[in-house]
């Protein structure tokens, strides 16, 4: 979900401070919920990540 914060955020030029994943294949809708300090270190982590794919590591 963080890079698609990253993703929104390059593509409308507004800030994504949450973001929120319903997943609907279950009997009940389930809400996972990325914001705050949670956001902040996934963002780290995946924008790392993606630099050590272009880096070929």
């Amino acid at each position: 979900m963080a890079g698609y914060a990253s993703a929104v955020e390059a593509a409308t030029g507004r800030a994504v401070d949450r973001c929120v994943l319903v997943l609907v294949g279950g009997e009940d809708p389930v809400d996972l919920v990325l914001d705050g300090d949670r956001l902040v270190s996934a963002r780290a982590r995946a924008e790392a990540v993606a630099g050590e794919l272009c880096d070929g590591r």
